[in-house]
């Protein structure tokens, strides 16, 4: 039956006389932490579809290795966890997050049936203890986290990572020493890394993290993928080149978020970090110097928070931070800023005459009424909440003061 969603929460899966789990069919299987399984041939052998193990133990109890071609019917013994593309010739992707392999190949990937073309398999170790070797057929370039019996080989590492050794003497992998980046899976384990935040961007996916591990200097604008957060580690990331609109880093996409990073533009671009009409982005604990008209702009996007951050604009700035609709934009943005310290010089938000306009759908050459004013500002308060301020007009635009202390008419001082 193809088709198939299964997933194993805990308990014993034991087979006495072949293989413990099979799986043939065009379907999904996931091992969650807590699930024992045990076979005399195999843990687990699967022939098509999609394996992830997120923990557990797999065992196979076979002494010796063998791995025949088998039409209709399991293939491998004494693998824990056993790839062999069925005669279906269907792809296979395993995703191995953590758990303890057990056999005399802790995982092996074959191809029994001499399938043409070579099988298409996904394969990725990211954690986990292995306790026996792990071989494949088809497969490179996988390993980018775990502990081994032994040394794992050149081919088998991750993009960025070669062998290594921890300190009580098992092998595993680490990020080889020229890489200034690495990428991150959603649990926080290491997936690749790279020598560039160029390569690094380019491979990416939602969902992940890019990791500083060096401070960096970038040529051109920084774009950001949905769904990625970019942690910046404590490093920086410094503009080498001219950026001659927009920002040095810009977020275009939904769902960012840029953390524990410095931000340096080098008196290189109008704006340090730019959201552009995006949804859900986050700046937390990021530092930005410069930007020669403001350190960050939202400009038509949509919940955007900006807490714990410093920013230093350009001595010749106008704000730190800039509330705006720029030509064609028709989203009010939406923000929020709370425990920011900023150049006290210049307001922390400002809000200028056209974005006003186009709140209110006033041609740019024409003047707004007190009306207008009134309503806009409405607005505008309604869409930023910062601690303790509130956005006031003041000479054709909008910026943020602090909100004044009631006074008690009782008190005589």
């Amino acid at each position: 039956m193809h088709g198939t969603s299964i997933t194993i929460n805990g308990g014993d899966i034991t087979s006495e006389a072949s293989t413990a789990i099979y799986h043939a069919q065009d379907g999904e299987i996931t091992i969650n932490d807590g699930s024992t399984i045990t076979g005399e041939n195999a843990g687990i052998e699967i022939r098509s579809g999609k394996l992830t193990v997120n923990g557990g133990t797999i065992q196979a109890k076979a002494e010796e290795f063998s791995c025949d071609p088998n039409g209709n019917g399991t293939t491998t013994a004494g693998a824990a966890i056993a790839i062999a593309q069925h005669t279906t010739k269907k792809d296979i992707a395993v995703a191995i997050n953590g758990g303890t392999f057990i056999g005399v190949k802790a995982l092996n990937e074959s191809n029994p049936q001499e399938n043409d073309p070579t099988p298409q398999v996904e394969l990725s170790v990211r954690n986990g203890d292995f306790q026996g070797e792990i071989t494949t057929a088809d497969v490179n370039n996988f390993v980018s986290g775990g502990t081994f019996s032994s040394e794992v080989e050149d081919g088998y590492c991750a993009p960025g990572f070669e062998p290594a050794t921890t300190s009580d003497g098992r092998h595993t992998v680490a990020v080889a020493d020229d890489m200034t980046v690495k990428i991150m899976d959603a649990n926080g384990n290491d997936v690749a890394a790279y020598e560039t935040l160029a390569e690094a961007l380019k491979e990416v996916v939602s969902g992940q993290t890019i990791a500083l591990l060096d401070n960096i200097q970038y040529n051109g604008k920084v774009s950001i993928p949905e769904g990625v957060t970019l942690d910046g580690n404590g490093k920086s990331i410094t503009a080498t080149s001219e950026i001659t609109s927009g920002a040095f880093i810009e977020v275009r996409t939904n769902n960012v978020t840029i953390k524990d990073l410095v931000v340096n533009t080098d008196g290189k671009a109008k704006h340090g970090i730019q959201f552009y009409c995006t949804e859900g982005g986050e700046l937390n604990s990021v530092t930005v110097n410069g930007g020669s008209y403001t350190s960050v702009i939202v400009n038509g996007s949509k919940d955007i928070r900006i807490e714990n951050c410093t920013l230093n604009p350009d001595s010749g700035a106008y704000a730190n931070i800039e509330y705006a609709m720029g030509s064609g934009v028709t989203t009010a943005p939406t923000v929020s800023v709370s425990n920011v310290n900023y150049n006290s010089g210049k307001p922390l938000v400002y809000v200028d005459n056209d974005t006003i306009k186009r709140m209110e759908n006033v041609g740019t050459g024409d003047t707004l009424t007190d009306a207008q004013i009134t309503d806009a500002l409405k607005k505008v308060n309604d869409n930023v909440t910062i601690s303790g301020m509130e956005m006031v007009w003041v000479d054709g635009s909008f910026v943020a003061k602090p909100i004044p202390t009631p006074v008690d008419p009782d008190d005589d001082h």
